[in-house]
């Protein structure tokens, strides 16, 4: 994966919200936001190299 594909925000949930032909509902996920259980990349100090 190149470096600038590396997510900074990842988070787990539990079911990924769908529409009814079963695509991804990015503005609910977006709705949503960063959250406490939301881990940051940038805050674990984490490095991706060039």
């Amino acid at each position: 994966m190149p470096y600038f594909a590396v997510p900074r925000y990842i988070e787990f949930v539990a079911e990924i919200p769908k529409t009814p032909n079963q695509k991804v509902r990015k503005s609910v996920l977006r709705e949503q936001g960063i959250t406490p259980d939301t881990w940051d990349s940038e805050a674990a100090d984490v490095r991706v190299r060039k």
